[in-house]
């Protein structure tokens, strides 16, 4: 029927239709591209949007613990340098106790006053006690949301379609498992070290996913291109 048709058909208007034809399928083609095009965009978006609430609710408590660390090395340096004073001071009233020159009455007073320094050294011991304690207390406080913000976050990275976009794809299997094993280690308190901090390997877990997360935005703004 089609071939009887064209029969009657001049050159031009033979010509017309297979123009009209290829336009169609032209058309059809790019209108397709056009849709995997803002689909691409979409995904892109989607993903440095969710990235980008990982990658500060990472940063947030990292910074926090840096924070705290700062303040526990500072603390503890001051109470063992106080403590070494003491212990010399100590030391010196010591040997004044056992001089045989020293009178009864000098003496009395040197051991009353090495019983005060030793009473001190006790007390800056059980405060150093006490506040290693409650550091380590806010550090687990401070950590104890992360992994479900982590889990919810990651819900919802793994919704969004990356298709044709490999390296991304793999970059984010990595991160992941990454923090997958971040939250493994604040679960079963692998992350937190013997002295009250953080182990270096979670620190450097935590940083490192941190790092992942700008090379995959990185890559997003060039399969934007």
């Amino acid at each position: 029927m089609i071939i009887e048709i064209l029969k009657y058909l001049s050159p031009v208007a033979l010509l017309v239709l297979i123009w009209s034809i290829i336009q169609y399928f032209d058309k059809k083609k790019s209108d397709k591209s056009e849709i995997r095009r803002k689909e691409k965009i979409e995904s892109c978006k989607n993903l440095q949007q969710r990235i980008g609430v990982i990658r500060y609710s990472l940063f947030e408590p990292h910074t926090e613990i840096s924070k705290s660390a700062k303040i526990l090395a500072n603390k503890l340096t001051f109470y063992e340098n106080e403590t070494e004073k003491d212990i010399l001071k100590i030391d010196e009233l010591n040997l004044k106790i056992n001089e045989n020159s020293l009178s009864a009455l000098d003496k009395k007073t040197a051991k009353k006053e090495q019983d005060i320094l030793i009473e001190s050294c006790k007390n800056r011991v059980e405060e150093s006690r006490r506040f290693l304690l409650n550091e380590s207390s806010s550090l687990k406080e401070n950590l104890s949301k992360l992994p479900e913000t982590i889990n919810t976050n990651l819900e919802e990275l793994n919704r969004i379609p990356i298709i044709g976009m490999n390296k991304i794809q793999s970059q984010i299997l990595t991160l992941t498992l990454n923090l997958k094993k971040i939250n493994n280690d604040i679960l079963t308190e692998d992350a937190y070290a013997s002295n009250g901090g953080l182990e270096e390997e979670f620190t450097n877990d935590i940083l490192g996913s941190i790092d992942l997360i700008n090379e995959i935005e990185l890559n997003i703004y060039t399969e934007l291109k």
